[in-house]
């Protein structure tokens, strides 16, 4: 008996594009920021800059690779693989 496939969230896709440019933005922003003033209380000037940015990137990334994974398992989820529609098979 084969399951039916309940309808995509209408701003499934859309939302999680939308979300990952934010979250992106947000970190690279709270990075920058943070190494810039971190670099102006330790005076090594540029070094903390640029490692707050790159964590901050890499911050965003790792939200961003979760998110898309998230969403694609809860769609796999939803739909029937090949095998689940047909019966034990007699050879």
């Amino acid at each position: 008996m084969t399951k039916p496939i309940p309808p995509r969230e209408p701003g499934g896709l859309f939302s999680i594009a939308l979300t990952s440019g934010f979250t992106l933005l947000a970190g690279l922003f709270i990075g920058y920021y943070g190494g810039r003033w971190l670099d102006g209380v330790a005076g090594t000037t540029p070094w903390l800059t640029l490692v707050g940015t790159l964590l901050g990137i890499a911050a965003g990334f790792r939200v961003l690779i979760r998110d898309v994974l998230r969403e694609t398992s809860r769609t796999s989820r939803a739909r029937p693989t090949e095998h689940e529609d047909e019966g034990p098979e007699s050879d």
